[in-house]
């Protein structure tokens, strides 16, 4: 495996017109092996493609990541995110340190938890958790070692997002690091949100 590297998931032309903006604001700023996973080559100059065949686009893909990337620490990127800062390189260095995940809150909080999931998602989440009101949070951007650890997560994440119908995967997120949890470095709104000053996330721009 490669040491370090970005992987982006593209289903869909949406998500492949996404896709190339994306890619482009990323290696405006860093010079990192890209990796892209989806159902077409999008045929991006240097950027490796590895076909993954899914009924459940782009989710599945996401959630089989710690066995579709190539590298030994992953930061994976949501189509419809730009790279706003080299600073991102830094994300890497939480693990490095020996944590498992780096990951940043949702701007959605409280009142708004869940707020794009199905209320059966809401609902099986808060049962499940010993706190309802957990802190969200948002995995359109994570930083990734592969290790038993994140394998163990994955492999929990999977079977939390199948029992609940498929849809949105931050419910089963949390409800899988509930069950199987792992050393997470938290980084802050910069690194994933509308107005991040290191990842803006251009929200369903890739639907």
């Amino acid at each position: 495996m490669k040491e370090r590297g970005v992987v982006y998931v593209a289903y869909g032309e949406r998500a492949r017109l996404a896709l190339r903006l994306a890619v482009k604001s990323l290696l405006e700023k860093v010079n990192l092996p890209v990796t892209v996973i989806g159902d077409h080559d999008p045929r991006i100059p240097g950027v490796e493609f590895v076909r993954f065949d899914s009924e459940s686009t782009g989710r599945w893909a996401k959630l089989n990541m710690d066995t579709l990337s190539p590298y030994d620490y992953t930061l994976y990127l949501d189509a419809d995110t730009r790279v706003m800062s080299a600073d991102i390189e830094q994300g890497f260095t939480a693990l490095y340190a020996g944590y498992d995940l780096a990951i940043s809150p949702s701007e959605n909080q409280e009142s708004a938890f869940l707020a794009h999931s199905s209320p059966r998602d809401r609902d099986a989440t808060r049962a499940a958790l010993f706190n309802p009101d957990p802190l969200q949070l948002q995995a359109g951007m994570l930083f990734i070692a592969n290790n038993e650890n994140t394998a163990a997560l994955f492999s929990e994440w999977r079977n939390e997002w199948t029992a609940a119908g498929g849809g949105q995967d931050q419910g089963a997120l949390l409800r899988a690091l509930d069950k199987t949890p792992v050393r997470i470095w938290l980084l802050s709104l910069d690194w994933n949100s509308k107005h991040g000053a290191i990842i803006e996330h251009h929200f369903g721009e890739a639907r």
